[in-house]
């Protein structure tokens, strides 16, 4: 690849300081890897190239939030015709969601994906509104069964998805299966509803039919509470539960759905999920009371606001100490350490240092709702 080669984005800034919204050219070599941005305001360049970030072609993609330079910048589109063709069928864009029949494997399903190299770039856990749903379904090819339908994706939360890849959509749909598992059940398909559903309506998951629906689904599940569209929160139960998060360092090594699943599999459960990207004062907010008293303090927030990572609301299998106990399976604070005393716990299998040690648990038992609470009430 010449060393000149370049993606060329329309890309946005917002300064909370002054209120402005920066608007840039983003430039990203993928020879090097390297990122340059222009300032179309004032017409000169603004960042000149240079390594910032473990950024790959994969991170760059219409919607994407990147730190640059400790500054959050949003990709809005495509700048030029060239980069339009090269990216736009290799980062397709689709939707779907786990349904209430799955959901207590919700992290083998987010393995399967990544493993297929499907890359998560939203996910939250939401209780649908049958409004909501009706929406979704309305050209569902089953009018028959619509009514039950209805009713069974509106019983309980469903996790939504939104994934990435190359002709995401169809590839989505092949991985999925036939609505009908049954019809595949006896032939040992590896399609997720043969291996997870019962019939037509208990199938495991919704996947998007098509790019058009693909689209309309990411703007019905996953849009801002300042777009037109109707916000839909993450649900959590703030009952005897406590936080955990998956940071960005293994969101982006694809380790949302093991992380997930070893949780499941101890016997928790996995009552709130929001994917989000941090800026720097919510992440220096968030591990505030570390500030005076673990040196990795400041490597801690930039990792926690390098790129979006995964908050989860965790219920325990124990009536008392399931805190305490999660904790255990979660590791030492230093993945080395882990790795020697307790190899099969979470941090000594997924982290790498004490900043990037795979996951956050809150420490202090009385801390547990103030941090489910700074995700699931002052974040979400």
């Amino acid at each position: 690849m010449d060393s000149n080669d370049r993606l060329t984005f329309s890309a946005e800034w917002k300064d909370t300081f002054s209120s402005v919204n920066w608007k840039f050219n983003l430039f990203f070599y993928p020879s090097d890897e390297t990122v340059e941005l222009y300032d179309l305001l004032k017409h000169r360049l603004f960042l000149k190239r240079t390594k910032c970030g473990n950024f790959t072609i994969d991170d760059f993609y219409i919607g994407a939030s990147l730190r640059i330079c400790s500054r959050l910048i949003t990709i809005k589109d495509y700048a030029d015709s060239y980069t339009r063709k090269k990216v736009e069928i290799t980062s397709q864009k689709s939707c779907g969601f786990i349904k209430p029949d799955l959901m207590h494997r919700k992290g083998e399903v987010l393995q399967l994906l990544e493993s297929s190299n499907f890359k998560i770039i939203n996910l939250k856990m939401v209780q649908l509104p049958e409004s909501l749903a009706n929406t979704i379904f309305e050209d569902y090819e089953d009018q028959s069964i619509l009514t039950p339908l209805i009713e069974h994706v509106t019983s309980g939360p469903v996790l939504c998805f939104q994934v990435l890849n190359e002709n995401s959509v169809i590839r989505l749909l092949d991985l999925a299966g036939p609505e009908d598992p049954k019809n595949i059940i006896a032939s040992g398909s590896d399609a997720l509803r043969a291996r997870f559903g019962a019939d037509k309506i208990r199938n495991g998951i919704y996947v998007s039919t098509s790019a058009e629906n693909a689209h309309r689904d990411a703007l019905l599940l996953f849009s801002p509470k300042e777009s037109p569209y109707d916000y839909l929160p993450p649900v959590a139960s703030f009952d005897e539960s406590f936080c955990c998060v998956i940071k960005p360092h293994t969101v982006k090594e694809a380790k949302i759905g093991q992380i997930m699943m070893t949780i499941e599999e101890a016997g928790y459960q996995i009552s709130g999920v929001f994917m989000v990207m941090l800026s720097t004062e919510q992440a220096e907010q968030f591990h505030e009371v570390y500030k005076y008293v673990v040196t990795e303090y400041q490597n801690m927030v930039s990792e926690l606001c390098s790129s979006p990572c995964v908050a989860m609301e965790v219920r325990g299998r124990f009536e008392k100490n399931s805190h305490s106990e999660f904790r255990k399976l979660a590791g030492p604070f230093d993945p080395e350490l882990a790795k020697e005393l307790r190899p099969d716990t979470i941090r000594a299998r997924f982290g790498k240092n004490c900043a990037q040690n795979a996951i956050h648990v809150t420490d202090l038992v009385e801390d547990c709702p103030l941090e489910v609470e700074f995700f699931f009430k002052k974040i979400s």
